[in-house]
This record gives structure tokens, sequence and C-alpha cells, in this order.
């Protein structure tokens, strides 16, 4: 039987989105890339899609053999850093809360953007994005929640995640892209307070979405 194989952290490469205004508040073991979403190629969309632009530069674009999306302020906590197994994706772990996420949407984090939630169960209706209405709804009425944007894994792991991640964030924002431009303040960021809300519904189904393979809930950090 083969044994697992655990990584050094010095051997995860960790792309930390950052802006100029807002650099890097901590330090690792890892190999931290910070990647600054004003500036590059996809800066016109990072103020509304956040940590997915990054995800989009490294799309089939990126060769480290194990990476990950942190932001500025967030990091997986160190001591699991030297845990690490090669052949596992790891995404955040998860909070409950005492009402749905339908209801945590609209009147917490990301309120006043209850449209939105029509908008991906009309897509998965008409089957634009890979889940079923029944799927979907039934994450929007339960309390778990898998905040943040954060995930690592190996190479070809991640590129599928992206694959997933894509498949569900670009026909929404092409379909919805005048409404998003027009809001302001923090709902600017609307496109990437939904998908953690549907990639929560991803993870709430990882046999549908990943089969067999390994997905790990992992602790991480908020610096302040």
């Amino acid at each position: 039987m083969k044994l697992k194989s655990k990584l050094k952290p010095q051997d995860i490469t960790l792309y930390a989105v950052c802006m100029k205004d807002r650099p890097l508040r901590f330090d690792s073991k890892a190999k931290i890339v910070s990647v600054f979403g004003d500036e590059g190629d996809h800066a016109d969309v990072n103020p509304y899609w956040a940590e997915l632009s990054c995800m989009y530069s490294l799309w089939n674009n990126c060769s480290d053999n194990f990476f990950g999306i942190i932001n500025y302020r967030r990091n997986w906590e160190e001591q699991y850093l030297s845990q690490v197994e090669e052949d596992t994706l790891y995404i955040p772990r998860h909070v409950t809360f005492p009402f749905s996420i339908r209801k945590q949407f609209s009147q917490g984090h990301g309120g006043g953007l209850d449209e939105t939630v029509d908008f991906s169960l009309e897509l998965a209706r008409k089957g634009e994005i890979p889940f079923t209405e029944e799927m979907l709804a039934a994450a929007w009425d339960q309390p778990k929640f898998f905040e943040t944007l954060l995930v690592m894994g190996p190479n070809e792991r991640m590129h599928q995640y992206f694959d997933l991640v894509f498949d569900i964030l670009l026909p929404i924002w092409e379909k919805h892209q005048d409404y998003f431009l027009t809001r302001v303040g923090y709902n600017k960021r609307g496109p990437a307070f939904l998908m953690e809300r549907l990639m929560t519904a991803v993870f709430l189904n990882k046999e549908h979405f990943f089969g067999s393979k390994k997905v790990v809930e992992c602790p991480f950090v908020l610096y302040r």
C-alpha cells in the first residue's frame, strides 16, 4: 500500500490576492506570491470578482506542483501547512448559522443582493450552470457556509477546480454583468459574495462534483 505523502510548507506556493493599499499582513513558512488585483490583465474585474480574478489569471496557466489562493489578510493556519497531503484538495472550514445561508446573505454579508439568488436558480433551472435547481435550492435553504474563496491543492486538481468555478461564474457574469456593474460600495463585490455561496453548494455535494477524490476542510486565520 502506498504511504500518504506529506508536503513541506516550502513546497506549497500560495498566491495572495492583495491591493496596492492593502499589502500582505502576515508571514508564512509556505512560499507566498503577492498578486496585486488592481494591476495586471484582469484588474478590470477584480473590484467585482476579488480572489476570482487571480484564479482566472492562473486558470490553465500555472505550473506549480501544489498551489493555492489566499488573500492579504487570510491564510491557512500554519500548523496545517505542515500536514498537507499531496493528493488532496483543501477548502475552507465551514461555519453553521442558526438560519439558512439565503437569510444570512439577505440580512448580513452581501445584504442588498437578493436578486442574485434568483439569478443562480434561474440559470440552474435552464441547465446553464452545473447544478440542478433542486440541488441549489437545497443549498440556499440550509445553514452550513464555507466562508471565503480560499483553496489549495495539487496542480491537476486545482485546474479541474477552476474549470468548475468558471463553469459557474462566467454564465452568471455574462448574463447579469449590467446588474453587477451598477452595484456600489461593498456590493461591488457581489459576484465574489455570490460565488462563496455557490461554492458552498458545490462542497455540500462534493461526491457529485469530485467523486472519490479527497476534499478536506482546513482552518484559516484572519489577520486584522
